[in-house]
């Protein structure tokens, strides 16, 4: 009897040993893809909860089973560009041009993370990969844009409004390009069709700050200082505690000779009265005095504008 116990013991053990053999020679000569299919899809489930540090260990394996699949080297090139090592990012970026060079994306984000160093050599070594991306992606408004930037940054102004344009005829309601063209125009001190964008960009997005102080400031400049106030006015109530719009109102109102209206800036600042008194006094400021001057004022532009 113990013989007999012994034997199918051992047929046991014997049918156990091969079934685990084949379960591991089953998920050993599992395809690479079939692999990398399910570490994609626990990939996408932690890039959701932006759990970076988990993405970047399944990248890893995905790299490890096939070396030559460049999409898992361009995403872990995405990662690190959003945890802001770039110079990493942009290693990561060069092996995936290596395995696929005709993949515009991995241009792009290199060129993403030269211009994000920041000095005059990266917006160069930026300018020559975004070129790249633009070759294998010629209709990608977003791509242009970009260029747009680091053209602007290099303050090569006229080349960086013509990528501008370029992406509104891709793109027409790519409203930052409106932006970036009017501060262009407003770099080069053609202030005519620097205000003809920044209003168009304004009526699209009426709250961006951006926007308000660079037509403010253009305003400054051609000695309009009501229509400056009225900019600065919508900036300092976005912002209560901005401290250089507050002098530039105070300019603002010195250059309009309205002296004897500082103390409502002064009292803001010594919070006699609230912000919002304060803000609703100096509106009614500019608006009783946009009705004493407003057929000035046309006028004034008028002349101003026939001089283009």
């Amino acid at each position: 009897m113990k013989l007999i116990s012994l034997i199918n013991y051992l047929i046991e053990l014997l049918a156990f040993k091969k079934k685990y053999v084949c379960a591991r020679a089953k998920n050993s000569f599992r395809s690479p893809k079939k692999n990398i299919n399910m570490l994609k899809k626990e990939y996408n489930a932690a890039y959701k909860i932006s759990d970076y540090n988990q993405c970047l260990a399944i990248l890893n394996k995905m790299i490890d089973l096939d070396p030559s699949y460049y999409y898992s080297t361009y995403l872990k090139g995405c990662i690190l560009y959003s945890q802001e090592k770039y110079s990493e990012a942009i290693n990561f970026f060069n092996r995936a041009i290596f395995l696929n060079s005709g993949f515009s994306e991995s241009y792009y984000k290199k060129a993403l993370c030269y211009t994000s160093l920041g000095s005059k050599n990266d917006y160069v070594k930026s300018l020559e990969s975004i070129d790249k991306a633009l070759f294998f992606s010629k209709d990608n408004p977003n791509i242009y844009f970009h260029k747009g930037l680091i053209l602007f940054n290099l303050k090569e102004y006229k080349e960086s409004i013509k990528c501008f344009e370029q992406v509104l005829k891709l793109k027409p309601d790519f409203d930052m390009a409106l932006y970036n063209i009017g501060a262009a125009h407003c770099n080069l001190e053609e202030f005519y069709s620097a205000l003809k964008f920044l209003d168009n960009f304004i009526e699209k997005a009426p709250n961006n700050k951006f926007a308000h102080n660079t037509r403010a400031n253009i305003h400054y400049k051609q000695s309009r200082y009501l229509s400056a106030l009225k900019d600065y006015i919508i900036i300092i109530k976005q912002n209560p505690k901005d401290k250089n719009t507050f002098h530039c109102i105070k300019n603002c109102l010195e250059q309009l000779n309205w002296r004897e209206d500082f103390y409502i800036i002064k009292l803001m600042i010594s919070k006699t009265i609230s912000f919002d008194e304060g803000i609703s006094a100096l509106e009614q400021l500019v608006e009783q005095n946009t009705q004493k001057i407003s057929e000035k004022d046309i006028t004034d532009i008028q002349n101003w504008a026939n001089k283009f």
